[in-house]
């Protein structure tokens, strides 16, 4: 994984509330690379400016490109399923490689 990460933007995703693989998993693995943070835990957010609503949360590690984990606020294992809305921000973000 660290050769794929050090050349192409990275992004690791999960429901906060995923049965399956639970983030709290999938935080450990990646932390667990041992990259450090540019970016610690924040929330990411959807929604209008004004009224958009915490999405789930964030953290940034500094690599060559980038390299993102994020969790979905009350998402199951099928983040689009569960959060349609979240899940669309998330990957337009990805793709346009705007902020979370």
């Amino acid at each position: 994984m660290p050769k794929i990460i050090e050349q192409f933007r990275v992004l690791i995703y999960s429901g906060d509330f995923d049965a399956q693989i639970p983030h709290t998993g999938t935080e450990e693995w990646t932390r667990g690379l041992g990259y450090n943070e540019s970016a610690s835990w924040h929330p990411w957010y959807v929604g209008a400016e004004g009224a958009s609503s915490v999405a789930g949360y964030a953290v940034e590690y500094d690599v060559p490109t980038e390299f993102t984990f994020l969790t979905v606020k009350a998402a199951g294992h099928m983040v689009p399923t569960f959060k349609p809305a979240e899940a669309l921000a998330m990957v337009t973000r990805f793709v346009r490689g705007e902020p979370y």
